[in-house]
């Protein structure tokens, strides 16, 4: 079984959005892009965001067009109000159908930017890099 990396989309790429839906991505970080790249080519790169499904034409096309690859790419439905750290672990956990333990030993690690969610994660035995745009 190939091993999955699990990066959130604000880990690579700075967003700026608000509670009104306006939602555009500024930059994103040359570096990840690069590691994602070549990792790519050995693992299944699964890019998630807490940004609503609305969104997803615009950031596949911002995916595509900035040569960021990915095998798939999670968002959250349109109408699911889920506190953002359940449902990172829920996008994680259910590409293993449900199995937490299958998805800590199946996923490679997690690229992240939110420091709760970040210590959830690794609290739960996940391997997690946090990236900050500071």
């Amino acid at each position: 079984m190939v091993k999955k990396i699990f990066v959130e989309l604000e880990a690579i790429a700075k967003i700026n959005s608000d509670y009104n839906g306006d939602f555009n991505i500024i930059n994103h970080d040359e570096t990840l892009k690069e590691i994602l790249g070549y990792l790519s080519d050995s693992y299944d790169v699964v890019v998630f965001s807490c940004v609503r499904e609305i969104h997803r034409l615009l950031i596949t096309d911002y995916l595509i067009e900035n040569d960021i690859r990915c095998d798939d790419l999670f968002l959250r439905r349109d109408n699911d109000y889920t506190k953002a750290n359940e449902l990172r672990l829920e996008f994680i956990v259910d590409e293993f159908k449900g199995d937490e333990e299958k998805a800590v030993d199946g996923t490679l690690f997690v690229c992240c930017n939110n420091e709760r969610a970040v210590e959830d994660l690794r609290e739960r035995g996940f391997k997690v890099f946090q990236t900050d745009w500071g």
